[in-house]
């Protein structure tokens, strides 16, 4: 029950009350989990609370990071709305947001890169200016970039990891949808052939003997899925190469 109610919190982003019904959940587990002796029931009673656990904790992930896209959100509407209208446009069609999520890590890789070039000219400056006296080059100022940049390239890498998986996801789903559209039209095809098995098998009994005709009715769904079966063999031409001999 706590289960089924913290999926359903959970789909409307009411990730306090699906982590709470979860953390209920693995309370059940450990107490039945007392009660129980048998070690098969204990180890699925085990792995079920181990699930619930995970639950909280990628929850808490999914708060988090839905709070990061409230906040976003709210920034660039307030900065750049003309910016936000245009991204929300692309958020509909997955090729379009992808290319538009690589797209703001190349701007960002590009201001990451000119401000380490600024601060190392700003370093440099102070170095040669006796009244500023001797910088540190490797102040908090370009150890902060250079850990940004790391951060981006970790992102990078996050990213084209969460783009693959995406993609073998779509590419599984069609598979599904084909086969299962598959498996339709075959239910469909012979529900129809059972149908017409059946109206030739009334119409050859009602003949009332079994004529010529009640046994060819009765194979003539078997006759519809190969039409070409019914056709006499193709007869070639026979053709005269006498006067080509002498050429």
């Amino acid at each position: 029950m706590y289960g089924r109610r913290a999926e359903n919190c959970a789909k409307n982003r009411r990730f306090d009350d699906a982590i709470e019904c979860h953390r209920k959940a693995v309370s059940h587990f450990s107490e039945a989990l007392k009660l129980q002796t048998n070690a098969i029931v204990q180890e699925s009673l085990q792995l079920q609370r181990k699930y619930h656990l995970k639950q909280v904790d990628w929850l808490l992930v999914k708060k988090q990071q839905y709070d990061r896209y409230l906040r976003a959100l709210d920034y660039q509407r307030r900065k750049n709305p003309e910016f936000l209208a245009q991204q929300i446009e692309k958020m509909d069609k997955y090729n379009e947001l992808q290319v538009a999520i690589y797209h703001n890590l190349d701007d960002t890789d590009g201001l990451l890169e000119a401000l380490g070039r600024n601060i190392a000219t700003t370093t440099n400056n102070n170095n040669n200016s006796p009244a500023l006296g001797v910088a540190n080059a490797s102040g908090p100022g370009t150890k902060t970039v250079h850990d940004l940049i790391a951060l981006n390239h970790s992102l990078h890498i996050l990213i084209q990891r969460m783009s693959q998986n995406v993609d073998e996801y779509a590419t599984e789903n069609e598979e599904l949808r084909e086969k299962l559209r598959y498996y339709e039209r075959e239910k469909e095809a012979g529900s129809s052939d059972g149908a017409k098995g059946l109206d030739a098998e009334s119409s050859a009994s009602a003949g009332k003997g079994g004529g010529q005709s009640g046994g060819t009715e009765k194979h003539t769904p078997g006759l519809m899925h190969d039409n070409l079966s019914t056709l006499a063999p193709l007869e070639m031409p026979v053709f005269d190469l006498s006067d080509f001999d002498n050429h």
